[in-house]
């Protein structure tokens, strides 16, 4: 146990120095040949093109010009590697960024998509630093292992619940791929058992009082947030959502946050030197 917890610690430390995204994009990198990243980048061109007046519809919805700054150089990265700008980006707050999003007194955090409990552990530490003890965690994660790892790593938490099913517009089963922090829903069936329960955020008792909702799922968060329509019209809980998994989520995802609540402020921050881990926030 105390091993586990080490090496949970050394990745959580990782993650908070930013190297880890540093080795995620890395490892993505050498994975990929020339050749793949040649053609995603001219998929991700032509993208660009055809969609110039959405892209410029999303861009008018952020609330400050930081936000559309960043926006492009991601856009621009994801279709030319044009190199992002250090001064747009940071690899150490992710999910709580100073003047935009913060932990608070009863918060009831749904972490959607909890790996092995790195973001757990961040809201564990930001509420000891700020001395606020009512608070709540409602965990999401189904890759078996990181469940396992998750019971072990927090089975002394009492502000924690843990469920052990993936997140989107209803009850179903799906095929899944067990990839570390890349698993995810799959169409394919690629061997026994490789299928997973999905659950939608509405459907969820412990959620229903949901005042901060973060989502990491793999491409599957706008279906995530149609299944958390009625929660995130009726609290307008602050939303930490990723919308980098593909060129789609970057221009769907806030459009359809706004239509849902018009009055949320959206701000873009980019978490990584590289086309991973851009996220969305939105707050009243």
């Amino acid at each position: 146990m105390q091993k586990h917890y080490l090496t949970f610690r050394i990745l959580v430390m990782l993650e908070k120095m930013g190297i880890l995204q540093r080795m995620f994009i890395m490892f993505a990198e050498v994975r990929k040949s020339k050749t793949d990243i040649m053609q995603e980048m001219a998929k991700n061109r032509v993208f660009l093109e055809k969609n110039s007046q959405r892209i410029k519809d999303t861009k008018e919805l952020f609330s400050d010009e930081r936000s559309k700054d960043i926006f492009d150089a991601c856009m621009n990265y994801r279709a030319y590697r044009t190199r992002i700008p250090n001064h747009l980006f940071s690899e150490t707050d992710q999910y709580f960024v100073e003047g935009i999003v913060s932990l608070s007194n009863n918060e009831v955090f749904v972490d959607c998509g909890a790996f092995i409990g790195d973001t757990i552990q961040q809201v564990v530490d930001l509420a000891r630093k700020k001395r606020i003890t009512d608070y709540s965690i409602i965990a999401f994660e189904p890759s078996r292992r990181n469940v396992r790892l998750i019971q072990k790593f927090f089975k002394n938490n009492n502000n924690l619940v843990l469920i052990d099913k993936g997140i989107s517009d209803c009850e179903k089963k799906v095929y899944f791929e067990e990839g570390g922090s890349r698993s995810r829903i799959t169409n394919k069936n690629i061997g026994k058992d490789n299928y997973i329960e999905t659950t939608s955020l509405d459907s969820i008792s412990q959620c229903q009082n949901a005042t901060f909702i973060k989502m990491d799922i793999e491409g599957a968060e706008l279906s995530a947030l149609q299944g958390a329509k009625n929660i995130i019209q009726r609290n307008r809980p602050k939303l930490a959502i990723c919308i980098y998994h593909s060129n789609e989520d970057m221009v769907t995802i806030p459009q359809y946050i706004h239509s849902l609540v018009p009055e949320y402020k959206l701000y873009v921050r980019h978490h990584s030197r590289g086309a991973i881990e851009t996220v969305l926030y939105a707050v009243i």
